[in-house]
């Protein structure tokens, strides 16, 4: 569990246990959190569309990589795949 203690009250972050050794990472695991302040306690787990912006492709990859890790698939782009299309992003750019 991680624990982050602040003037105004307590969260707790824990992860569920997915079962997957390797996915035992606050990046990738399901977490269950807990905010206490002093108006109360208050239960965490938002849905991936509650996340910021800047955060919802890379949870999607996250999300992705753990059913891949647990279903024995391949659905998630590769770094290879990643590099292929960043040449031909820099390719498309500059023209060439």
């Amino acid at each position: 569990m991680i624990v982050v203690q602040g003037l105004d009250g307590r969260l707790g972050l824990q992860m569920a246990s997915p079962g997957i050794p390797a996915l035992r990472q606050p990046q990738m695991a399901p977490f269950r959190g807990t905010l206490v302040t002093a108006s109360g306690t208050r239960e965490l787990a938002p849905a991936a569309s509650e996340l910021p912006i800047a955060v919802r492709n890379p949870a999607a990859l996250y999300r992705q990589v753990a059913k891949d890790l647990a279903n024995g698939t391949g659905i998630t782009p590769t770094f290879e795949e990643a590099v292929a299309l960043h040449r031909r992003l820099d390719r498309f750019r500059s023209g060439g």
